[in-house]
């Protein structure tokens, strides 16, 4: 048996400082891609690595949903993690950042023998 998450789907809009999360910008969309592990915490720290954030902004089971897993990160407009500079210049007003949720279900799969 191993976990898995399968295609890790995206929500993002754009998010003031002053105002918070905008949400007449937000888009959501599946970015395809999955990540297997031998255990739930191996799969979610392959994603972690994948999206950029760290294991504070990890929600297990979001939304009471069992398995469900949301990783939240402040993305620029190429969708790389702010760095320390576009952090200062979003929060000066001269930049945008996005406020980034990417969400996926561990699962775990068993294979099975399908010849005798």
């Amino acid at each position: 048996m191993y976990f898995i998450i399968r295609d890790l789907h995206k929500f993002v809009e754009e998010d003031s400082w002053q105002d918070g999360c905008l949400p007449e910008t937000g888009r959501a969309y599946s970015i395809g891609v999955s990540f297997e592990g031998a255990t739930p915490a191996e799969v979610i720290r392959k994603a972690c690595e994948f999206v950029g954030c760290g294991p504070d902004d990890i929600e297990r089971d979001a939304c009471e949903e069992t398995g469900r897993v949301d990783f939240c990160i402040t993305e620029n407009a190429d969708g790389q993690p702010l760095t320390e500079s576009e952090c200062e210049s979003w929060k000066a007003g001269q930049s945008k950042a996005y406020c980034a949720v990417y969400s996926g279900f561990v699962e775990s799969v068993e294979r099975v023998r399908l010849t005798k």
